[in-house]
């Protein structure tokens, strides 16, 4: 888990390095490593700067909500006679595989949202 989260994090750093070059005058220029304008500057948020922070942000809900699957099936085994550590077990294995399916949506949301061209 650790070597994704560094490679996420490399990921997110490495996009965001070169900043784009913005003119002094109204004129249209060439931004380095990129077939945008200047005017472009919401390109650079769609298809690098976006989809870096989200797949960040992915990992850590992903790590979170496998640690709080754990949790809740800790709870479930260990609840013997308790019914409520049951039922605690059980919403917390629930939220978590709902946590997943929201991550995995907006990533999802993100990923259609930079692959629009305006």
């Amino acid at each position: 888990m650790s070597i994704l989260l560094l490679f996420q994090l490399n990921f997110v750093f490495a996009s965001t390095t070169t900043p784009p070059i913005i003119p002094a005058s109204s004129e249209q220029i060439k931004i380095p490593h990129s077939t945008t304008t200047t005017s472009g500057s919401v390109s650079f948020l769609q298809e690098n700067l976006l989809p870096g922070i989200t797949a960040f942000i992915i990992t850590i809900t992903a790590a979170v909500a496998i640690l709080m699957v754990i949790y809740g099936g800790i709870l479930m085994l260990t609840s013997y006679a308790n019914p409520e550590n049951f039922k605690k077990g059980i919403q917390s294995v629930t939220w978590a595989i709902i946590g997943i399916i929201i991550g995995g949506l907006s990533y999802a949301i993100v990923k259609i949202i930079a692959a629009i061209k305006l």
